[in-house]
């Protein structure tokens, strides 16, 4: 998992996001583990989070909520080596950017415990 913003805010964090997201399809593209290719699946939404320290012998600093549950649903509904987003995060990109960001729609995607969400494979040429 990786965030964007925790604990200090940034006002581009979506294109911080995507861009990571892409340089890490990039540098795992040749990647093997005895001998097998490893292909990413990679989920990503924004909003908000609660963040924490939790532990008492050995400390652990983790984050929860709506917006963790949603990225981990894109992530395990995706496909091998893309970038499957909400249409929030493509909001929060095309503020950010101030242009639209190339996505593919791959229209109305079931997420566990969730329910029906519009979603998107992210293009970063």
């Amino acid at each position: 998992m990786a965030v964007c913003g925790i604990p200090k805010k940034y006002s581009d964090h979506a294109f911080r996001m995507a861009s990571f997201a892409r340089d890490v399809l990039i540098a795992t593209k040749d990647f093997t583990f005895n001998g097998y290719k490893v292909d990413l699946r990679i989920g990503i939404h924004c909003g908000p989070v609660i963040a924490g320290v939790i532990g008492l012998q050995k400390f652990a600093y983790d984050l929860w909520g709506d917006s963790v549950n949603i990225a981990s649903r894109l992530e395990s509904t995706g496909k091998p080596n893309a970038i499957h987003v909400s249409g929030d995060f493509l909001e929060a990109l095309k503020k950010q950017s101030g242009r639209e960001p190339k996505a593919l729609s791959i229209g109305s995607t079931e997420l566990k415990n969730r329910g029906i969400m519009e979603t998107y494979l992210l293009q970063m040429d």
